[in-house]
């Protein structure tokens, strides 16, 4: 019964893909590889292995390798960034059936994305890759500052930079350019979000929303959200539409969620900063399911796996009745001394992370967060108002205690 295997890695909280409880009365058996962080919420499942370091770490790869070696499996998962890659290369591998390897490198490495939807006429900014410095210091001669250096296969925006002037330039140089890493030109303009669901090769859900801080500037305000547009939003159906486009012109796989994220420009210009192959991240799945009714996660794994849906999918051009936002909380630079117990009032969906007592430094990632909340208005106005109000009942309700200098010593 080896074709009843199913190989599944995961960097993610088991509460957001609980796949036993997918598979249940399948008669598929869960091989999991997990973060060592995440491997205590998975304990109860019979076969787990764990590893530290996880978006680095070549063991996982060995390891899955014996795994696909000795019993080969039916169906090859991956929910996030890092996984990506791996799945695609051990479906190719042992030929199961999913996202191959060309089509991941297209989703995952940003300037291949890049090249191939700007041979297909979809606007991006102006990108290079930087191999060596002089790549960086003959793309800024080029063009004007800003700029912005991010690595092709990054996320969260780890080791993200916005290069404002020379001075700003000379300091990377000086700290060192990691390798895999691009430039581009900073697209000054609100950024939206899409995500959705391509089931058989068609699109069947795509929900725009739009960010409440971005995925940048949440390190100046501590909190980042996002709230759905509206049915009445002219920018909706545009999006959706455009999603479409930047779709059929990828390999996209036959089936996948994705999350795009797009720049609209003062001159009403939509340009692409990425797409990829997954679900959301922070909580951005829990509100759209919170409104819609849609788990896009488990959708996409019952379709890989050739189960029927669970839930029917609504057209991908039909508005959501109910306007899904989250909020997520960063920490301060700072020992964080207490939280607030519960919810605010009007969050559906909560999560803590943070810890009474942890010391921060203040430098986040945007997968950092500390508290996340999730919330369901009637209209898109009142869903803003929403993360800003449970933001600022955070603030009011948690203390922190700053860091404690070290004197000088008298020796």
């Amino acid at each position: 019964m080896s074709e009843r295997n199913v190989l599944v890695f995961s960097n993610s909280h088991y509460a957001d893909a609980p796949y036993d409880k997918w598979l249940e009365g399948t008669g598929y058996r869960l091989q999991m590889i997990v973060s060592a962080s995440k491997a205590a919420e998975h304990a109860h499942l019979p076969d787990v292995s764990a590893f530290a370091d996880y978006w680095n770490n070549p063991r996982i790869e060995q390891t899955a390798l014996e795994i696909v070696n000795k019993r080969p499996p039916a169906q090859i998962i991956a929910r996030c960034e890092p996984d990506i890659l791996r799945a695609a290369k051990l479906r190719d591998i042992a030929d199961v059936a999913g996202q191959r390897w060309h089509s991941a490198v297209v989703f995952r490495d940003k300037v291949a994305m890049k090249t191939a939807l700007a041979h297909h006429g979809i606007t991006v900014p102006a990108f290079a890759r930087i191999d060596i410095p002089l790549d960086l210091l003959h793309f800024a001669e080029q063009y004007k500052y800003p700029l912005v250096v991010k690595p092709t296969t990054g996320s969260g925006s780890v080791d993200t930079h916005v290069l404002r002037d020379d001075q700003e330039l000379q300091q990377l140089l000086d700290r060192g350019i990691r390798p895999h890493t691009e430039v581009e030109q900073f697209v000054d303009g609100p950024m939206y979000i899409v995500d959705g669901l391509v089931l058989d090769n068609e699109l069947l859900a795509a929900h725009p929303s739009r960010y409440v801080n971005d995925c940048l500037s949440f390190r100046a305000t501590h909190y980042l959200g996002t709230v759905m547009l509206g049915p009445d939003n002219p920018m909706r159906s545009r999006l959706v539409e455009y999603t479409r486009r930047v779709l059929a012109r990828l390999p996209t796989p036959q089936h996948t969620a994705f999350h795009l994220e797009v720049f609209h420009t003062s001159d009403d210009d939509l340009v692409l900063c990425e797409i990829a192959s997954r679900t959301a991240g922070g909580m951005i799945p829990a509100a759209l399911r919170a409104a819609t009714g849609l788990d896009i996660d488990r959708a996409w794994f019952h379709a890989q796996m050739g189960l029927p849906q669970q839930t029917p999918l609504p057209p991908a051009g039909q508005p959501a009745t109910m306007c899904g936002s989250h909020v997520l909380i960063y920490p301060r630079q700072g020992t964080l001394d207490s939280l607030p117990a519960g919810a605010p009032p009007g969050a559906v969906q909560h999560r803590v992370r943070g810890t009474a007592g942890t010391r921060y430094d203040g430098d986040n990632r945007s997968g950092d967060w500390i508290a996340g909340y999730v919330m369901v208005s009637d209209g898109e106005r009142a869903a803003e108002q929403a993360v800003h109000e449970t933001a600022q009942w955070f603030e009011a309700t948690t203390t922190w205690k700053p860091l404690q200098r070290k004197e000088p010593s008298c020796r």
